[in-house]
């Protein structure tokens, strides 16, 4: 719990700084020290079974905090997304889900098998629909595109 204080200490420190004095690398860093951050908070699995676990919500604050300076890193888009549906907040879940842009085949999967999972647990119909209405579509459309490059 030490190393996640002085991680998330860091974490701070290097966004003090002006943005025209960092250089994407110094972004990236301080990125990958969320993403380290979150996967220790998670590797702790203290009151793991009880939604109230007080590590969950040190892990979406960070995320939340992390999400408003990258709104682009879909790792964290990823796991506040397991998170949301861990504690069962579809409304939460829809509205990550719908301000995730520019995502890759294999980020768009990932994110979308979070999706499925979560409203398909908690009967959220209308969600559960759309969101396989829209992956029929991105399948159908890539299906095309791939064969017509075989051709």
């Amino acid at each position: 719990m030490k190393l996640v204080n002085t991680i998330v200490q860091t974490y701070l420190q290097g966004h003090a700084y002006s943005e025209q004095e960092m250089t994407q690398i110094d972004f990236k860093n301080l990125e990958d020290l969320v993403t380290i951050a979150v996967e220790l908070l998670n590797e702790l699995r203290l009151f793991d079974l009880s939604v109230l676990n007080p590590i969950n919500f040190m892990m979406i604050s960070l995320l939340e905090l992390a999400i408003k300076r990258s709104p682009n890193n879909k790792t964290f888009a990823a796991w506040i997304l397991k998170l949301y549906s861990k504690l069962g907040l579809t409304s939460l879940v829809t509205d990550v889900s719908k301000s995730i842009q520019r995502v890759d085949q294999g980020d768009y999967e990932k994110l979308g098998c979070i999706r499925f999972s979560h409203y398909s647990d908690y009967g959220a119909d209308k969600e559960l629909e759309q969101v396989c209405r829209q992956y029929k579509k991105y399948y159908d459309l890539n299906f095309n595109e791939n064969k017509n490059r075989i051709v």
